[in-house]
Parts: structure tokens; sequence; C-alpha cells
């Protein structure tokens, strides 16, 4: 029999500590709360923990961090911990994306703390739990990919690929109340960005705000982002009423899921991790030299043209990356976690910032009748293109690597990482 239990804390950070959006500049308030929210499941025998924060993200020495303080205080290894962001832009930075001058690293050490009492507290007064899925269709977001000769741009195309779908599981009471809800949608959280100088969730916090209105206050709603690497929403700085509206319509959409959702026997829990490297694009010591030389001319003449101030500082973050690179290690480590609840749903995690393609991959391959498939999961390094956005370019193909200190990654990560999948599926199949 399957038990479960759930907790949940607030995380958010004084008022004056710098979000990444609008960059550079203190919050002057709280418009809504960021939390810690965990979902904890144990067939008897094996466990998983799976957490959501209403953060940007968590960069590899704070998931490091993380990791140790939930393993001593509850005993629970890293394999048996998902640490999922809702990649929410108004949150502090808390990535390693060359802005460390803003990091509220106190207001870390006390997060590190509270995310192992939140799952410490998950743990505990387990009761027996019933699982039940759905998946409804909504849509907020679009594909952010146009390309054009030179360059791909930043624009809303609707006839790329995107997910306009909720998943939805529902874990529910003997009495057939739920408990917790996670839900999972794919849309960048920008829907505030520059808007406001607020602390606040973006459109995930207002469709949880949305799922306790109409289900009731004892229940958790707890989002998952998907692979939304290139997906961003319809209305990007939009402000906080919009953020409302959209989270209004996705929670809605959780509602009418939940209704409708379908039991699955779940007597088991099966967790398989797979790591791997994914390979940048070598860089020899002569091209690190001739990049160098070519960002110091470029840096000689803007001193001298009369450029704004967000053209200094791209060049100035040009100028760290050419630091940075010279150490860069020979590829990003990646893990998928694979976690199967019965035989009739697998959960999908991925770190960093991955491109809906896998996403919809991973879904068309699955062995199980469901399949739910987060990103931003375990750690976040940057984005991880699909195989032929490589050769088309674009900010999360050439200048995200740069704001994080590393190259380019190669096309044949892609196949690295449907290799991992595929072996993923044997093994929870099996």
């Amino acid at each position: 029999m399957l038990s479960g239990n759930v907790a949940y804390a607030v995380i958010t950070p004084p008022v004056g500590t710098v979000m990444l959006e609008p960059p550079n500049t203190p919050t002057t308030g709280v418009a809504d709360d960021l939390y810690c929210r965990v979902l904890y499941l144990n067939d008897g025998e094996t466990g998983i923990a799976i957490v959501s924060l209403d953060l940007l993200g968590v960069d590899a020495a704070l998931l490091k961090a993380i990791r140790q303080a939930v393993k001593d205080t509850t005993g629970l290894p890293h394999t048996h911990l998902m640490l999922t962001a809702t990649h929410n832009h108004s949150a502090p930075i808390t990535l390693d994306c060359g802005m460390d001058e803003h990091r509220n690293r106190e207001w870390e050490d006390d997060l590190i703390g509270k995310i192992a009492e939140c799952v410490w507290q998950a743990m505990q007064n387990l009761q027996n739990v019933t699982l039940s899925v759905a998946q409804e269709k909504v849509q907020i977001g679009v594909n952010r990919r146009v390309s054009v000769m030179g360059r791909t741009r930043m624009l809303a195309n609707p006839h790329a690929p995107i997910a306009p779908y909720v998943d939805v599981l529902s874990v529910n009471r003997d009495d057939g109340t739920p408990m917790a809800v996670l839900f999972s949608h794919t849309a960048h959280p920008v829907t505030v960005h520059t808007a406001s100088t607020q602390f606040n969730a973006d459109y995930p916090g207002y469709a949880v705000h949305t799922i306790q209105e109409a289900l009731g206050k004892d229940i958790l709603p707890m989002f998952a982002q998907g692979c939304a690497g290139d997906i961003n929403v319809v209305s990007l700085a939009g402000g906080l009423d919009e953020a409302k509206r959209l989270g209004g319509l996705l929670g809605q959409a959780v509602v009418k899921a939940v209704s409708n959702a379908k039991p699955i026997p779940t007597e088991t829990i099966g967790i398989f991790n797979r790591f791997a490297t994914l390979p940048f694009d070598v860089l020899s010591d002569n091209i690190i030299e001739a990049l160098s030389q070519r960002i110091q001319e470029s840096q000689q003449a803007l001193s001298k043209l009369d450029v704004d101030e967000r053209t200094h500082m791209n060049q100035q973050q040009l100028v760290d990356w050419i630091d940075h690179v010279r150490n860069a290690p020979d590829g990003l480590w990646f893990q998928v976690q694979g976690v199967a609840l019965g035989e009739h749903l697998i959960m999908i995690a991925m770190p960093h910032e991955p491109f809906v393609a896998y996403q919809l991959h991973i879904k068309k391959t699955s062995p199980t009748q469901h399949t739910m498939v987060f990103g931003y999961a375990n750690g976040c390094n940057g984005y991880v293109p699909t195989a032929e956005a490589f050769y088309l370019g674009g900010y999360e193909v050439d200048g995200a690597p740069k704001l994080f200190g590393l190259p380019r990654l190669h096309p044949d990560s892609e196949q690295i990482i449907y290799d991992a999948i595929d072996d993923i599926f044997e093994h929870l199949r099996s």
C-alpha cells in the first residue's frame, strides 16, 4: 500500500534582495510569497521526495548543499530526492550566471535548512494514499524561436513545437479527497518579468491560489515546470494582473483535470537515475586567445561609442566569459531521474533548461500509459537545445552559455540524452 504526506514553507527572501528581473534592482516588496512544497511517497521499502521551489533554479553548489542537508536531516539519498524549480524570474538569483554580487548568501544558507526541514516534515505521519492522473488541454505559452539568416531571434512562433496541456497527478486520502495535486505545464514564468520590483511567484503561484480556492485550502498544489527552454508565456512582461489571469487559466484547467482524473493502481515505487556528460564544442588555446583579442578590440571600440547601459553590461559579460571559459570543464553534467509509480505512470526529471522537443519525444517513446516530464530539476546551468538548434543559433545556443562561463554544447548532446532516457525506460519497465 502506498503512503504519503506533504509539507510546505515560505522561502521569500528579505525585501531588498535583488531578483533576476528587473536586472540589478533591489526588490521593493512582496506581491506573492515564494514557497517550498514537498510531496513524499513511500511503498514500504522505497521513498521519493518531490520538491517544488518557486525559484529560478539551483546551481551545482547550492544543489550539493541541499542534498547534503536533506540526507543529514532525513537519511534520504539524493537519488531519491527530486528537486524541481518553477524557473520563476521574479525570484532571487540562485544560479551561477555571472551575477554573484547580487546573491543573498545569508538567505541561501537559511533556505538550505528550510528545504531539509520541509522534507523531514513531509516524511512524518504518513497516511495511506491512492493516485489518479489526468491531462487537460491548456495553452498559455508559445515557442519563442524564429530563425532568419544570421541568427535566431526571440519572437513568438505559433508554428513551432509547444506542449499545450497540463499533466496532473492527484494524491488522494482514504476518503477520496486530494491531499496534493502535482501539476506540470511548459512555459517560462516571465509574465511579470521587468514589470514589477516585488517578489512574486508569477503564473504558477496564481495557479496554486486558483486550485486552492476551488478545491480547498487543505490541498497542497505543487507546480513542476516542463521542458520550457524555448517556450515563453504568451504575454512577456505583462505584469502582475496578467500573471494572475494566466495562472487562473492554468489553475482552472487543473481543477477540471482533477475532477476527470482516473485512478491508477500503485503498489510500488521504482527509481532509476542515469548520469551523463554533455560535450562542449572544443575551444583550443589558440582559439581562446584569438577570441580574447577580438573581445578586447570590441571593448575598446564601444568605449568610444554612444551606446546604452545594457550594451556595456553585455560587453562586460563577454569579458567575464572569456576569463571563465579558459577553465571550463570538458562537458555539462546531466542527470536524468526516472520514477515509476506502479506500472502506469513514469515521471522523468531533467536538469537545466531543455527544449520542449525533448518532452514531446519522451512522451512519445514512453512505455507507460501516463508520463510526466519536468525540466529545471536537480540543478540548472544553462540551456539544452536540440541538435538542429545548434546550427540555427540564438540566445539559448550562443548567448546564455556565456552568462554561465561555458562553451556552447555540441549537437551530439541530444543523442546522449535520448540514450539515457531509453536506458531509464528499460530499467523501470523491468
